[in-house]
């Protein structure tokens, strides 16, 4: 994997990224098996697509970012999905420019300050959360480069690559991967 210093140099460019790490593949697959293995809080499953479509890229990138990255785009996509055992959306995070219209409904319950369920839903008991895959607007402006996915890791796997490009783990700071192909 050759990815183009054009790519490394318009990310690098975007204010508040605060470092951009190639990842080779061994690092990406370490990653992978760690988003494969993620369970949240209350022992659900969290099965991150996002990651899944980024391991099928050409390339991958691992981007330390602050608050002021914004992909306008994201904000079209749920961060978070709870589904039960047939794919039935019975919960999903808001963004915060949705949260207004949800305040006065009454089928549904608020979870915590960004996670709502929906009371009609049926729950099976093998309810999982998905991370959907979520296309990234931040590479549009480079012309080779194709069908560009965000990821948002784990915890764990955040750390992980944060350690590895040697960043301060006390400083705040979240890790998004981007997997894209070459054109």
């Amino acid at each position: 994997m050759v990815v183009p210093n054009d790519v490394i140099d318009h990310l690098n460019g975007i204010d508040g990224v605060l470092r951009v790490i190639i990842m080779d593949s061994d690092f990406s697959e370490v990653i992978h098996r760690e988003e494969l293995n993620t369970k949240s809080a209350t022992g659900m499953d969290v099965i991150n697509r996002s990651y899944d479509e980024v391991m099928e890229k050409e390339n991958k990138l691992a981007l330390i970012v602050d608050n002021r990255v914004f992909d306008p785009k994201m904000k079209d996509y749920a961060t978070v999905l709870m589904v039960n055992s047939k794919g039935d959306v019975v919960g999903r995070s808001l963004k915060p420019e949705e949260m207004d219209g949800y305040r006065t409904r009454e089928d549904i319950v608020w979870v915590s300050k960004d996670f709502i369920v929906f009371t009609d839903s049926v729950f099976d008991g093998a309810e999982r959360f998905i991370i959907p895959a979520t296309h990234t607007t931040l590479l549009d402006s480079i012309p080779h480069c194709a069908g560009a996915i965000v990821a948002h890791p784990c915890t764990t796997s955040d750390m992980m690559i944060k350690s590895k490009a040697g960043f301060d783990l006390s400083k705040e700071a979240s890790t998004i991967v981007i997997g894209f192909d070459n054109d």
